[in-house]
Parts: structure tokens; sequence; C-alpha cells
């Protein structure tokens, strides 16, 4: 991919500040994944919400190897909780507690971490790092 990872995350940085309202924690699952559509400025954000019961964390929906959505709907989500999740285009293997890749042709890369908190009954994006290109 042309677009490098420090780019995007400074982007998502820019378009999902801290406090943005990404869904509501019963739309995750206790041992699952969901996906989340934002749209911001014109421009659809599609996110990964896992979660691992009091555990959660978000990815964007971005296979580092073609660029292309791990999954378009729920229902083609493929997981293991806690432990992975596959890419539904190429089947690249990402670790659930950090979204590198484990196995598949961008083995050693990342999926993009989007930093998130648990409030009440919402799941939000949470303090991103100061310099988001150094995250």
């Amino acid at each position: 991919m042309n677009v490098h990872r420090g780019d995007i995350r400074a982007s998502l940085a820019s378009e999902l500040p801290a406090g943005t309202f990404i869904c509501r924690l019963d739309e995750v699952p206790p041992t699952g994944g969901h996906v989340v559509r934002l749209l911001r400025g014109g421009i659809e954000i599609s996110l990964i919400v896992l979660r691992q019961h009091e555990t959660v964390r978000c990815f964007l929906n971005r296979c580092p190897h073609l660029g292309s959505e791990l999954a378009r709907q729920d229902r083609h989500l493929y997981f293991e909780p806690g432990v992975s999740i596959e890419c539904n285009v190429h089947y690249a293997v990402f670790r659930w507690a950090d979204g590198v890749c484990v196995r598949g042709d961008c083995r050693g890369e990342s999926l993009t971490g989007v930093p998130v908190t648990v409030a009440g009954e919402g799941i939000r994006v949470g303090e991103w790092p100061r310099d988001a290109k150094d995250a």
C-alpha cells in the first residue's frame, strides 16, 4: 500500500477525536465483534470493535495487505474470541490483542488501532497519543 500507517492514524485522530461515540456496548457480543460505520465529514469510516467480556478493542476495518475491509457486516466477521480475527478477503489472521498479522501475506504488519474507552453503556474513542504519527 502507498499510504503509511502513521498517516492513517493521524487522519483518524483528526476525524475521530477523543470522545467520539462509536457504538453502544450491548451492540458488541460479550465474546465477539461488531462492524461500525461512522460518517465523518462526508467520509465513511469503518471500524471493527472486538470485545472479550470487559476488554474492548477497536481497529480500522482495513486489511494492511490490500486495503480491503476485513468484513462488511457482523455476520462476515471470522474470529476466535480473544485470540484472533481473520480477513475474509484473503484470510490473513490478526491477533485479537494488538492486531498484528500472524499468518498471511501481510505477516508482521498490523491493523490500525483506535483507542477506546467504555463509559456507561457506550464505547467512545479514547485519547490518541500526542503525535498520532508516532503511535
